[in-house]
């Protein structure tokens, strides 16, 4: 059975973001937690997999807490860069971003938020990281993000959710459209629930089947 995806405008718009110019890299600041660990693969989907398995069935998403050191493991056969494509505005340690090269590679993230890393080679490759405070309600996806081309918008936006659409879309192939399969194409996202611009905590399953819909 043959599959593929179709991606649609979103996923060209974060591709754009991937091969922009990026700022300097930040200072680092070193690591005093937890780790997470990203295994950059050649396996469709899972580009980037999280080594300590799926997050709410998404195999390319971590939550984590500040001060975790994340850590890109070269498990791949050919080169790839690990760049920041969206994080949070005035996050510590970004933006980041590394030549293309197998190895490893860590970046510590201290500030709550959504963190997208890709490749600016294959930018249809993506890791989420959500850095979680645990003393507030929903997980924390920060009041606004930046985008590596230098947009910052709030997290609540049309253009944040069409980036965390394109992002469980092309990091799940259960989300793929199957062209053999009859009726519509359905896209499911995770029924967790986050906080967002002005602290307001909302489903996030619930609100991108609001505004896009399960079924294309």
């Amino acid at each position: 059975m043959r599959r593929r995806v179709r991606l649609g405008v979103s996923v060209w718009l974060a591709g754009f973001f991937a091969f922009a110019a990026l700022s300097p890299m930040a200072s680092t600041v070193q690591a005093d937690g937890p780790r997470v660990t990203f295994e950059i693969t050649d396996e469709p989907g899972a580009w980037f997999r999280n080594a300590a398995g799926p997050v709410a069935g998404f195999g390319s998403l971590a939550v984590a807490t500040p001060g975790t050191e994340v850590v890109f493991t070269g498990k791949s056969n050919t080169v790839h860069t690990r760049t920041s494509l969206i994080f949070p505005t005035g996050a510590i340690n970004m933006p980041f971003d590394t030549p293309p090269r197998k190895g490893s590679d860590d970046v510590v993230l201290h500030t709550p938020g959504l963190y997208v890393f890709t490749c600016k080679i294959h930018p249809y490759m993506f890791g989420a990281v959500i850095v979680d405070d645990p003393s507030t309600t929903g997980l924390d996806l920060g009041e606004n993000i930046s985008l590596v081309n230098g947009i910052t918008v709030p997290t609540s936006s049309d253009l944040a959710t069409r980036l965390l659409r394109t992002f469980f879309i092309a990091t799940h192939p259960a989300n793929w459209e199957d062209y053999a399969a009859p009726g519509p194409w359905h896209i499911t996202y995770p029924s967790v629930d986050v906080r967002i611009t002005g602290g307001a905590v909302a489903n996030l399953d619930a609100v991108l089947s609001a505004r896009y819909g399960n079924d294309l």
